[in-house]
């Protein structure tokens, strides 16, 4: 049975704990490697913890759980315009508070997926108040085209103080250069009021 060796050590900023017996293990830190968590061997890679019911996993890839892109459009700004029965408005956003890889571009108005996993997406669009009847709705996808992937509302007439808002939340599995394209189809021409774009990789 494989017991806690005394191997604790500190030479060349390496910080080392190590496990004896057969298929030994180690945990490091070294600073001169960034400080990354090494694990030796890297198969079987968890750590369990005496007394509880859970492992906590070391693979590299966990997911952060948090945005790695967040853009908004707020009322202030500039109301971009949006064409009458297309596809093609894709959303601007001209406040990009988180864009951890750099994978927004406001010239097309898209987002570069960078690594094959699953993704959260969470999408807000509000057109102006009290508008006449009309048919529109809003999406995130590869494409601009209806699909599962695009909400569609109706806008009545005869209500007063109409509030007029889409949210569009899905998980969907995306490839690593896939474009994102976060877009809208009106029946009648109109402009954003308000919009915002969240993308969380969540494996």
């Amino acid at each position: 049975m494989s017991k806690f060796s005394d191997l604790i050590g500190s030479i060349n900023n390496l910080f080392q704990i190590g496990i004896g017996g057969t298929g030994a293990r180690s945990l490091r830190f070294k600073n001169a490697n960034n400080g990354d968590l090494v694990w030796t061997p890297t198969a079987n890679r968890t750590l369990t913890l005496p007394d509880t019911t859970g492992t906590i996993a070391t693979t590299a890839n966990i997911p952060s759980l948090a945005p790695i892109f967040l853009g908004t459009k707020e009322y202030g700004d500039t109301h971009q315009s949006l064409s009458a029965g297309v596809f093609g408005n894709n959303i601007g956003l001209p406040n990009i508070l988180t864009d951890i890889l750099g994978k927004w571009n406001s010239t097309s108005k898209t987002y570069t997926i960078a690594t094959t996993g699953n993704y959260l997406i969470l999408s807000k669009l509000r057109v102006p108040d009290n508008l006449g009847v009309m048919g529109w709705g809003q999406g995130v996808h590869t494409s601009t085209a209806d699909g599962s992937f695009f909400f569609w509302d109706v806008i009545r007439t005869g209500a007063t103080n109409n509030r007029n808002i889409i949210v569009n939340t899905r998980i969907a599995a995306f490839n690593a250069n896939d474009i994102l394209n976060f877009f809208t189809y009106v029946d009648s021409a109109t402009v954003v009021w308000v919009a915002s774009l969240t993308i969380i990789r969540l494996s």
